[in-house]
């Protein structure tokens, strides 16, 4: 996987962001700000050098009102909230103090283009456009304003809004998109991760439950013949496997769990820890051959080669007939590993049947890269893995 999409956070990103948090705010400030500034010019024409008469302050002030109404519903009831506020900036024109109050149709315009979908917002822009029109036409006709003046102060400005709501829309929804693509990584990844738990559950249990198996029988075997030296050196070896496999089963939990305080953990297994794979089988009567060339590669590639090698010795001890030998070959070059683990069981029935443990296997060798196989040979069962490592 590439690396992780992180939306870039910038000024204009957080006041988009504050502003979607809180629309209900946002639109009683747009409201009572509008309203206010409608109240402080039609005061000012009805008790200053332009006189209008009351009725007009009426007309202008209930236009004022309801168009604030619509900008408190722009955001859900988008157009209806458009019509309301070119028909009030109309009437404002006509019957009130000749202020029409075109910046509500402005708002509700740039509302439209910013969250609704293209057609509509191509469909609302158009519309405040042609609202914004009208009310500047008829204000050249009942205000006797030049139609230059009148035309290009309505406008002008509308043009300049539209432009600018565009490339905030932009900039939303590229937002938005990486915003996604990051959560769908976040949950491959954290996909990722359960399954690697799973996996690791498994092996961690499976090796050391088969191992103990294998270690108590080879107890009660001695104790038939009197060796008591075997029947302790067995036991010990069978307590120091079940706490390990405790405390290992611990530490993966814990990380299920997410816990911020991690209980206390060996290292994670490697390819020098081979001797405890080898250990339970050849005290199990199985006659182990290790071979392994090459650097070691470390990290996470180590960790799973040891687990792939690990599964695998316990399949064979757990589901192989007749078995008396295993080979293990590991061979590291600058491009990965490789290994393969083989036994000389009784052929077929010498193999386990497909289930979460080859598929960890598998997932493992995936995870690198890398293809797993696992099957019969005529003569045992084989399964051979290759990992890959990271390129650079």
């Amino acid at each position: 996987m590439g690396p992780t999409t992180r939306a870039q956070s910038t000024l204009l990103d957080k006041v988009l962001a504050l502003l979607h948090r809180h629309p209900l705010r946002v639109n009683a400030l747009w409201a009572v700000g509008s309203l206010m500034l409608s109240a402080a010019v039609c005061f000012q024409k009805l008790f200053g050098m332009q006189s209008i008469t009351l009725l007009q302050a009426a007309f202008t002030l209930m236009c004022a009102i309801i168009s604030c109404a619509a900008i408190m519903i722009r955001h859900r009831r988008g157009f209806p909230a458009l019509a309301t506020t070119i028909i009030c900036a109309a009437v404002s024109a006509v019957l009130g103090d000749g202020r029409a109050g075109v910046e509500t149709i402005w708002i509700v315009t740039w509302t439209i283009i910013i969250r609704d979908t293209p057609r509509r917002a191509a469909f609302g822009a158009l519309t405040g456009f042609a609202g914004s029109f009208l009310v500047g036409t008829l204000l050249v006709q009942h205000q006797k304003v030049g139609w230059f003046q009148g035309i290009l102060l309505w406008l002008g400005p509308l043009l300049i809004i539209d432009m600018v709501a565009v490339l905030v829309r932009a900039r939303s929804t590229t937002i938005v998109e990486r915003q996604r693509l990051a959560e769908q990584q976040a949950e491959v990844r954290a996909v990722a991760e359960r399954l690697r738990i799973a996996a690791d559950m498994h092996d961690i249990i499976g090796h050391g439950l088969t191992s103990i198996i294998n270690l108590t029988d080879v107890a009660m075997l001695a104790l038939e013949h009197d060796d008591i030296v075997t029947v302790t050196e067995s036991v010990e070896r069978a307590n120091e496997l079940a706490r390990n496999t405790l405390m290992d089963s611990r530490a993966v939990i814990s990380r299920l769990r997410g816990d911020c305080v991690q209980p206390t953990l060996r290292p994670q297994p490697g390819l020098g820890q081979l001797a405890e794979i080898v250990e339970p089988a050849e005290r199990a009567g199985v006659t182990v051959r290790l071979e392994e060339t090459g650097q070691r590669p470390g990290g996470l590639l180590e960790v799973d080669a040891y687990r792939i090698i690990q599964e695998s010795v316990t399949n064979v001890l757990r589901h192989g007939v007749d078995v008396s030998r295993i080979t293990i070959v590991v061979r590291h070059d600058p491009m990965g590993t490789r290994i393969v683990v083989s036994d000389d069981g009784a052929g077929t029935d010498a193999g386990p049947r497909q289930g979460s443990g080859l598929s960890g296997m598998t997932e493992r060798a995936r995870a690198h890269g890398g293809t797993l196989t696992a099957g019969p040979t005529g003569h045992g069962w084989r399964v051979d893995a290759d990992l890959r490592k990271a390129e650079s």
